[in-house]
């Protein structure tokens, strides 16, 4: 996803991994959703569009 600069896909990700029992994983995307707009400005920074 991040990648392929497909940050669009970003809200779709957090919530497969929310559905898979992956603990760690779980950690990480609770950050993530503390910061939603900073990590979509960072993949729209990445893909040059800002």
């Amino acid at each position: 996803m991040l990648t392929q600069l497909q940050g669009e896909r970003l809200p779709e990700w957090m919530e497969a991994v929310r559905a898979d029992d992956l603990p760690s994983l779980h950690t990480f995307i609770n950050g993530l959703a503390r910061t939603p707009g900073g990590l979509m400005a960072m993949t729209r920074l990445a893909a040059g569009a800002v």
